[in-house]
């Protein structure tokens, strides 16, 4: 599986591209986003289809070698490295412990216009364009203070 892994190859624009370098370097490089994701399904088709009933075969080999160490499956085993009977559950409770930290955090100081900032720095560190200067002009953000918000949209007939 690692072999077909790291040797798919996916053909475009003239040129074949393995994993390494090919495709990692055009998937650091390019801000392309028809490219890159014509590059990510190529890949990801060539291999899955080669990989899919190994992969399969793999988690059954496994799973029943497991067995015989007195494990339910794989996943139990690497779990019990934890020292955690329950480490799901403790998971969830520590995870509903935290969000409210979280959540106060990482709202602290942001106001809806700089979430649409953050959001757009992010998506177009995917290689989308930025927001219009119409978007930014044009769009309300939050609701005036003292108003209902407007229907910015056609009713339907």
């Amino acid at each position: 599986m690692e072999k077909i892994y790291a040797e798919a190859e996916v053909c475009m624009e003239g040129s074949c591209l393995k994993l390494d370098p090919g495709l990692t370097e055009l998937m650091r490089s390019s801000r392309d986003c028809q490219k890159l994701s014509d590059a990510w399904r190529g890949w990801r088709d060539q291999s899955r289809k080669k990989m899919k009933q190994l992969y399969q075969e793999y988690v059954q080999l496994s799973n029943e070698a497991i067995r015989l160490h007195q494990y339910d499956d794989l996943g139990s085993e690497w779990r019990s490295e934890y020292e955690v009977m329950q480490l799901e559950n403790e998971l969830v409770d520590l995870f509903d412990q935290v969000l409210p930290l979280y959540l106060h955090l990482h709202s602290y100081g942001y106001t809806p216009r700089k979430v649409f900032q953050t959001a757009e720095d992010f998506f177009y560190s995917l290689g989308f364009d930025n927001m219009t200067h119409n978007f930014w002009e044009k769009s309300m953000l939050e609701r005036p203070e003292g108003r209902e918000w407007s229907v910015t949209h056609r009713p339907r007939t």
